[in-house]
């Protein structure tokens, strides 16, 4: 096992870095982030759903204007807002506030109710390409582990309303892939075999179908525009599994695993531009207190599956991965499953002590996507309270991706 250090990044936050290798003059790491400013959400209806419980997966526009985004959680729509001026303020009063959409929510997934054979509920991932928006998903709850869908197609972004979808195609990598998807950098797509990355997680149940750590598999895009629904081959640079996990101690009972966990999930992963380092950022639990299934926690609630022993012990995470290593397991040299992050830990948001609700889980990050031509990063974290249990809509926070310069 590689040995584990600490060392203190700024107040009250931890970095935990494996020393087994060196860190080059051109890997990124959580202090070259400058946070920007955020934006908030109406609690009011846009088109057929709302930001209320969103799920928060979202894509931004081609002119980096606007962002698509996946509305409440249990309805699974995709609509597209302005993105209103950034306040740099760790105050909800003080920041923007998205009254409008460009275009309202719409159940894109259910003009495919009679193709939807393999009864994909969720969507995970999304990118816009050339005015058309790329769909991720996957079933909540396979089982069998026999569900190869992973993708859809919305022939025009600019009128979800109207436009065709064609779907259902497949990636290779299965549900393993059925998450974020983001583009590889020019100078890379040759190394790593495609034009972008298709990444998840054991985010949703069943792990013996998902990635037991993030995941990154290369593919090219227009594989998929240009065929038929059918399967698109892709290449496993970072994968996991129940054999080879990317950690062994799934419910933390050693209280020493700060690394993946059972309640860790991938939310989103890029390759962060002019580095060799591949981003993952999403949340985990149970780091402190440990992890119990079907347990009742500290605070008196009776958890449905694997929960904190603490209540409060589930905090925002990233893990960052050396590109290199991916390209090695390109080349043959070694497999998908023994990249390790050169760095990763609690990621503390502006806002962590500044929210209406005081309710555990409430700051959580749920979605992501990445400016590619201003270097910002979007987390979608939940959630401000409204007048009713029924109202609870996130906030967006912006970071600058700073310190890294084309040569």
């Amino acid at each position: 096992m590689n040995k584990i250090f600490l060392r203190c990044l700024f107040a009250g936050s931890l970095i935990f870095t494996l020393d087994s290798r060196a860190i080059e003059d051109k890997k990124f790491s959580i202090e070259n982030m400058e946070y920007l400013g955020a934006f908030k959400f109406s609690n009011k209806e846009f088109g057929q759903s709302s930001m209320n419980f969103a799920s928060g997966k979202m894509a931004l526009s081609e002119d980096g204007k606007s962002m698509f985004v996946v509305g409440h959680a249990q309805q699974m729509m995709i609509g597209e807002f302005k993105i209103p001026p950034l306040i740099k303020s760790n105050q909800l009063s003080e920041i923007a506030q998205v009254d409008e959409f460009k275009q309202g929510f719409v159940d894109v997934l259910g003009k495919l109710k009679k193709e939807n054979t393999q009864k994909i509920s969720g969507i995970h991932g999304l990118l816009e390409y050339q005015n058309k928006l790329i769909v991720n998903g996957a079933r909540y709850y396979d089982a069998s582990a026999t569900t190869k869908h992973t993708s859809f197609v919305v022939e025009d972004a600019d009128n979800l309303e109207s436009s065709a979808v064609h779907g259902f195609y497949s990636l290779e990598g299965g549900a393993h892939a059925s998450g974020w998807i983001s583009p590889i950098p020019t100078g890379l797509t040759d190394k790593l075999g495609g034009t972008h990355i298709a990444g998840f997680a054991s985010n949703i149940p069943i792990n013996s179908r998902l990635s037991i750590g993030p995941s990154a598999f290369s593919f090219n895009l227009i594989d998929l525009l240009k065929s038929e629904p059918g399967t698109v081959k892709t290449n496993g640079l970072l994968d996991f599994s129940l054999d080879h996990p990317l950690s062994n101690d799934a419910y933390n009972k050693t209280k020493t695993n700060f690394l993946w966990v059972e309640l860790s999930a991938a939310i989103y992963g890029f390759i962060v531009p002019n580095t060799s380092t591949y981003a993952v950022f999403g949340k985990s639990g149970g780091h402190k207190s440990g992890i119990g299934y079907k347990i009742t926690q500290d605070d008196g609630q009776l958890c449905p599956g694997p929960c904190a022993k603490e209540a409060n012990d589930n905090v925002n995470y990233y893990w960052l991965f050396d590109v290199n290593e991916l390209i090695n397991v390109k080349q043959g040299n070694e497999p998908p499953y023994l990249p390790r992050p050169y760095e990763y830990g609690i990621f503390y948001s502006s806002f962590e002590n500044n929210f209406d609700m005081k309710t555990p889980n409430s700051k959580l990050i749920s979605g992501a996507t990445f400016d590619f031509n201003n270097n910002i990063l979007y987390l979608m974290v939940g959630g401000v309270k409204r007048s009713t249990r029924y109202e609870n809509t996130p906030i967006v926070l912006a970071y600058k991706i700073k310190s890294f310069l084309p040569d």
